[in-house]
């Protein structure tokens, strides 16, 4: 009886995490897709606010603090204010502070962010995905790692790999969103475009469940959603450690 006990909790448990697992590539029964993303911009001297629903988490893929076009966050500044388009740093402290967390709220000030262009009109523009939350006890939750994310140059192969369990993808995304990554050597006017991504998800389906996984960032492999622009893959995945199994003294362990 105890046997068959411990058998039932394993199988409801296993069902479970393969729900969660098909839910985070993408491909549950319902239909339901990757995560969707969202974004907001906070002008110079404001507060970014980030917000999931509950059950979820943010995950910024995105954020950048500066000026980048003329038009935004310029309405009643000295024209001389926003003119500088040619400015723009990486907010990582953004993902610092408000990644795991339902809901977060980042200054967007110098003092904060640093200051990449003195006497510019700054705004903060951050893209991020609210994922679900798995409720597992104390135990279960040793079974999933955390979110890692995987960068690939346009005309580069990527080597996707987990040190231990299997591939689970949250995010695939091919194009530019800031002028930083991968713009080493560069020209500039080939970073400036960084509206551009087209999600990638069905061209690595191939990648869910394996433990390693090549992958080409290339317009033969994704299309070109923006010609002329030097382009990356990004990739957010989980690590999904192997399934607990039941061993012969009857001992269950997760």
């Amino acid at each position: 009886m105890f046997l068959i006990s411990i058998q039932m909790k394993f199988v409801l448990f296993t069902l479970f995490l393969c729900g969660f697992m098909l839910k985070v590539n993408g491909r549950s029964s319902s239909g339901e897709s990757l995560p969707e993303e969202k974004s907001l911009v906070a002008c110079e001297g404001t507060v970014a606010r980030l917000y999931c629903e509950e059950g979820q988490a943010i995950y910024v893929t995105s954020a950048t603090y500066g000026r980048t076009d003329k038009k935004r966050c310029s309405a009643g500044r000295p024209a001389d204010q926003p003119k500088n388009t040619e400015c723009s740093t990486d907010a990582g402290k953004v993902g610092e502070r408000c990644n795991g967390k339902q809901w977060c709220k980042v200054k967007a000030r110098n003092y904060v962010l640093g200051d990449p262009c003195y006497g510019t009109y700054k705004y903060l523009e951050v893209e991020y995905i609210c994922y679900d939350v798995p409720q597992l006890s104390q135990a279960e939750s040793r079974s999933l790692a955390g979110i890692l994310s995987h960068v690939t140059c346009e005309g580069s192969v990527g080597h996707i790999k987990c040190a231990s369990g299997a591939l689970f993808l949250i995010s695939v995304r091919y194009g530019r969103r800031d002028r930083t990554t991968c713009s080493q050597f560069i020209p500039g006017e080939r970073t400036k475009n960084t509206n551009c991504s087209v999600n990638g998800a069905s061209e690595l389906e191939r990648c869910a469940a394996e433990s390693e996984c090549t992958v080409s960032a290339s317009n033969f492999v994704f299309g070109d959603p923006c010609p002329g622009t030097y382009k990356y893959l990004e990739v957010l995945y989980i690590c999904q450690n192997p399934l607990p199994r039941i061993s012969p003294n009857n001992d269950h362990q997760i």
